[in-house]
């Protein structure tokens, strides 16, 4: 009898032994599943170079250049993430340092992008693989398929694309790294009754807050995981929420002792809550936003690399969207409420959507482009939690054995079959900058932002080779004209659109009207007086259009108006009308007295249009105001040489040299000297102008 009570002993140990060396091998397996699931989404990402807000200049910034190493560290945490405007936006100093130390390694590489991207996947591999072992741990009562097809799911999900082969979204991957550490923390701090885990996970959660600010989420994701899934008393529930908004409230404030203060700078294109922020339309938008996230979390297509105005209409009374989205919102909630005495899952699963979402719903905060994939990274986990709770809810695998999951295997295959399809093609949409606009743009006809982003964008290149004396206007007319396209859609969806008609007044002027002109002077010198007749027209007609354009500019941008002025000025240069030149800088100068581009523009309108006395006055107001400068001297060098002075002109040009200036100077005392035999003086200024040459700012002049 005792024999054979110790036989099944032995027994049961021996089968309880096998079930644990089988489930940590199964768990093994599930990890490495999970590793190659990633490198088989996410390798033809690692070939992607710089894509949308993705370039140096974007992503890191410092003293030393566009790729700072190690030693920019300390600058790194005393800068904010970036400034657009002169408004300082945010402070991420984790993810720029992340940066520093890649590029001390791979700086002279000749594919940082490339290595950049190898990563960013790495860091999303270690979030999916903490996200595991968290989940692990939530729902260990549960079958040990559970867990794994929710970090499956969250892995594959087409959304994260938009984090993970944007570079300038490695903010959010640390952010979320850090903050799912800083759960399992807290669950262990309940778990073991270990203080220690508690003061380490809140440390981490500074980090995720220094990561991202949005890692503000987490906060109420805390206390919602403990309260689920751990023996928490309501006293350690309480105390985790506020002393974890103690930490959000240090880490967050804790940069404006040495940082100026943050300013708003949303502009309306980005966000229309800006100017029309009531209380029941803010909170109407942030119920939109909620139906939006829903819907993609639900169907995530088509995927866009952004939205703004008006791709996402705000919550006005007559918007049908709202109202279908409240209906579903105030369903969730109540099934929520309904199990939350409970501890039911759909009840968690629900709540931790509606508390990971909403600080991006534009409820506390207005975001940039009003909704954003990017703001689904975490919230996306709910789904995940939600299509594998139906899975095993529909096939009852908990009652069940094999057959039952073999049921749940092959649905999951089919759910993930769309997934990875979309996420392998939508890495391919954001290999570069070029690729991620010609697959969305024509998903993004009413956002006013992209389309005049793209129109400037494509300006950039062909604006300075219009400078040159052998222009390319013809080859770049279709570019031009692809700009003045989409700069024309950003105004059909916002005629206020400040940056839109400066646009079109700098083509019309710069482009058109400067082309019209070099054609009236090569009418001129080969005799055609019927074609010259017609160009004129079409100068008239080009420079009409710009002034239009550049008054619209001035009547919705009064804040921008000194540089609108001064293209307007730029206008009246190219037709030599410098009374109208002068006028303008004037106005310019009037709202930035201090701008010296617009004060020696002022110097060269009354130069050119023979005002003299004018001339000298703004000369000598230049060099009163910045003594530093080679500018006036340059001016009155020209003056006196016009006049017939060359004496006083030599001397005044001697003095811009000294000062340090640009090239010609040097160039054109050199050819004087030779002139006159002084060949030793001539060869000093040559040295002098190549010198020049390697300093040589043209923004200056």
């Amino acid at each position: 009898m005792g024999k054979n009570r110790k036989e099944r002993k032995e027994r049961k140990k021996e089968e309880t032994d096998n079930k644990r060396t089988n489930r940590v091998l199964l768990n093994r397996l599930f990890y490495l599943g999970l590793v190659i699931m990633a490198f088989v989404l996410y390798y033809n990402s690692l070939s992607n170079d710089y894509s949308f807000g993705d370039k140096p200049v974007q992503l890191i910034k410092t003293q030393h250049g566009f790729h700072p190493v190690i030693k920019d560290i300390p600058e790194i945490f005393n800068t904010p993430y970036s400034e657009q405007k002169g408004n300082f936006r945010a402070y991420r100093p984790l993810s720029r340092t992340l940066f520093a130390i890649e590029y001390q390694f791979t700086g002279n590489s000749k594919k940082i992008p490339q290595n950049s991207h190898v990563f960013n996947l790495l860091l999303y591999l270690l979030g999916v693989l903490l996200l595991f072992g968290l989940l692990k741990r939530l729902f260990g009562k549960y079958n040990p398929w559970f867990p794994f097809l929710i970090a499956l799911f969250f892995l594959a999900n087409p959304l994260h694309t938009a984090v993970v082969d944007n570079l300038r979204n490695r903010d959010i991957l640390l952010a979320f790294i850090f903050g799912i550490t800083a759960v399992r923390l807290f669950v262990r701090w309940i778990d073991k009754n270990e203080n220690k885990s508690f003061y380490i996970g809140s440390f981490i959660y500074f980090l995720a807050l220094w990561s991202h600010e949005q890692a503000i989420n987490f906060l109420p994701v805390f206390p919602l995981v403990l309260y689920f899934f751990t023996d928490a008393k309501r006293k350690q529930v309480w105390t985790l929420f506020f002393s974890q908004t103690a930490v959000a409230l240090f880490a967050l404030f804790l940069p404006y002792l040495w940082l100026p203060a943050q300013q708003a700078s949303l502009e309306f294109v980005e966000n229309p809550l800006v100017e029309n922020g009531g209380f029941f339309t803010v909170l109407g938008t942030a119920v939109v936003a909620m139906g939006w996230a829903l819907k993609m979390l639900v169907f995530p297509y088509p995927l866009r690399f952004y939205y703004g105005y008006n791709m996402i209409e705000t919550g006005t009374l007559d918007n049908s969207w709202m109202w279908v989205s409240l209906v579903v919102i105030i369903v969730l909630l109540w099934i929520a409420v309904k199990g939350f005495r409970k501890k039911d899952l759909l009840s968690f699963i629900i709540l931790f959507f509606f508390l990971s979402f909403i600080g991006y719903s534009n409820l506390f905060m207005l975001m940039p482009g009003i909704v954003d994939e990017r703001f689904l990274f975490v919230p996306s986990l709910a789904v995940s939690m939600l299509v594998t709770w139906l899975l095993f809810t529909i096939f009852r695998v908990e009652n069940g054995g094999l057959k039952r999951m073999i049921g749940v295997w092959i649905l999951s295959f089919f759910i993930l079959l769309p997934y990875c399809g979309l996420t392998i093609t939508r890495n391919k949409d954001w290999k570069t900058e070029k690729t991620i606009f010609d697959h969305d743009l024509p998903l993004l006809e009413k956002s006013a932002y992209v389309n005049n982003m793209y129109a400037a964008k494509r300006l950039e290149p062909i604006a300075n080779a219009m400078k040159n004396d052998a222009s390319p206007y013809k080859f770049i007319l279709p570019v031009i004209q692809d700009v003045e396209k989409h700069t024309w859609k950003a105004l059909d969806v916002d005629t206020t659109y400040i940056d839109a008609w400066v646009r079109l007044g700098y083509i019309n002027a710069e482009f058109h009207g400067n082309q019209s002109l070099r054609r009236v002077k090569s009418f001129t010198d080969s005799g055609k007086k019927e074609e010259l007749d017609k160009e004129k027209l079409k100068v008239t007609e080009y420079f009409t259009k710009a002034d239009f354009y550049y008054n619209k500019a001035l009547e919705y941008g009064p804040q921008d108006s000194a540089y609108i002025y001064y293209l307007k000025s730029e206008a009246g240069a190219l037709q030599r009308l410098y009374d109208k030149q002068a006028l303008d800088l004037m106005e310019a100068i009037k709202l930035e007295p201090t701008n010296r581009k617009y004060q020696a523009r002022l110097i060269e309108a009354f130069m050119y249009g023979g005002r003299f006395p004018n001339a000298l006055a703004a000369i000598e107001r230049y060099r009163r105001e910045f003594p530093d400068s080679d500018i006036p001297y340059i001016n009155l060098g020209g003056y006196y040489y016009f006049k017939g002075d060359t004496t006083r002109a030599i001397v005044n040009y001697k003095i811009a040299i000294q000062k340090g200036t640009k090239p010609e100077v040097g160039k054109l005392l050199a050819k004087y000297y030779t002139e006159h035999g002084n060949i030793d003086s001539a060869n000093y200024f040559l040295q002098k102008a190549y010198e020049a040459s390697k300093t040589y700012d043209p923004e200056k002049y």
